[in-house]
This record gives structure tokens, C-alpha cells and sequence, in this order.
């Protein structure tokens, strides 16, 4: 009998829930927000890469032209979403603030790290974590057996919802937007379609966050 640590579910649960367990963590240790925001995306752009030949065989379908044209739409039809949210609400984020004390290039080094791990690196993990597998799981234990983008009511919006739990303020946009990719893996059956989509949307949210002078996490 294979040990948990060997099962399918666990090189995609086991990331998830590293990149989790810090974001949480920086609510209750305000101290440590930037220090752990930064460790989340060093850990998981670490373990994505080193469980990489985990992910490949839902990976392995190219991306088409009508792929990348969906993929584009998709991302300004979430961005939209989030600016519209944020245009109302900006508490919808978590403003991280850097410390009185620290040198404008310790700043300016973290910074670029941030939006590049919103930008990039949590996108791929989400994808593989929400779509890859708890689309599927949802469906059948034995997930690997679901073909990928194959629909079933509970299942969709059972990801839809658990997707928001976690993001306190935020939960409606981020619903939306988990809704929006599921169609998306379901209609195209390309996993890189929702990712770049989903890299897209978030660059564009970052990009103007930023131009509005706010840090996030």
C-alpha cells in the first residue's frame, strides 16, 4: 500500500497547503507578513518546480490559437470584475505596509517579488490545485480516472465555494472568478488556457493595484 505522501492527490494537495498555511499566517503574525508572503512564493515556486513531472500529463495538450484568444478574453472579463470590486471597495485587498525602517532598495527588491508571485507563481498553483484536481475529485476519489474538464454541477460549484473561503474580504470576486475558469477548463479542456488566463487576469489586477500605490497579499 502506497504511503499517503506517494498517493496522486498529495503532489497537488501538499503545496496548496503550504502556499495556505503561510497566507494565513500572516492575519495572525502581523510582524511577519512580508517575511512569510516572501516565503510562500520562494516555497511554492520551489515545490511546483520540483513536482513538476507530477503535473505534466495535464499539461500536455498544446495551446491553439482559439486557446490563447479565450484565454485573453477571459483574463479582461476577471480583471474587469476585480476593478470594478476594488473601484468600490478597496478593502477588498489586504494593504501590506512596509516598515518605516526599511531602505528603499530592500523595498524595491520585495516589491517586484510580490507581484510577480500574484502574478505568476500562485496562478499555476491555483490552477493545478482547482481545476487539475478538485474539479475532478469532486467527482471521483480516484480522480486521475475524471477525464479533464468534464462537468458535474456539484463539482463546479463546489470549487467555486471553497475557492472563496479563504479570501475573507474578497469572497465574491473570487467566486466569480473561480466560476469563470471552470467554464473555461470545461469548454477548451486545456488546462494552459485557464493558467494563462489566469496569469493574465492577475497581472492585470496587480498592474493596477500598483499604479494606485498599493502592496497586497
Amino acid at each position: 500500500m502506497k504511503r499517503f505522501y506517494q498517493k496522486p492527490w498529495f503532489f497537488y494537495a501538499f503545496p496548496f497547503l503550504v502556499s495556505l498555511t503561510l497566507s494565513e499566517a500572516t492575519v495572525y503574525l502581523t510582524n511577519w507578513q512580508h517575511q512569510l508572503f516572501v516565503a510562500r512564493i520562494l516555497l511554492t515556486a520551489g515545490l511546483l518546480w520540483t513536482l513538476r513531472k507530477k503535473f505534466s500529463p495535464v499539461l500536455q495538450t498544446a495551446l491553439g490559437g482559439r486557446d490563447l484568444l479565450t484565454a485573453l478574453l477571459t483574463a479582461s472579463i476577471v480583471a474587469a470584475i476585480w476593478f470594478i470590486v476594488l473601484e468600490n471597495d478597496p478593502s477588498t485587498v489586504r494593504p501590506l505596509i512596509f516598515p518605516a525602517q526599511w531602505p528603499p532598495p530592500l523595498v524595491m527588491t520585495i516589491t517586484p517579488l510580490l507581484a510577480l508571485g500574484y502574478s505568476f507563481v500562485l496562478p499555476i498553483l491555483e490552477e493545478l490545485f482547482w481545476r487539475s484536481f478538485m474539479l475532478r475529485y469532486l467527482i471521483d476519489a480516484d480522480f486521475s480516472s475524471v477525464p479533464l474538464g468534464h462537468f458535474q454541477a456539484f463539482s463546479f460549484f463546489g470549487v467555486a465555494a471553497l475557492t472563496a473561503l479563504p479570501s475573507h474580504q474578497a469572497i465574491v470576486p473570487v467566486a466569480l472568478s473561480a466560476a469563470i475558469y471552470n467554464l473555461i477548463l470545461i469548454w477548451r479542456k486545456n488546462l494552459r488556457c485557464c493558467i494563462v488566463a489566469h496569469i493574465l487576469a492577475n497581472t492585470l489586477v496587480a498592474g493596477f493595484l500598483l499604479y494606485r500605490g498599493q502592496i497586497w497579499y
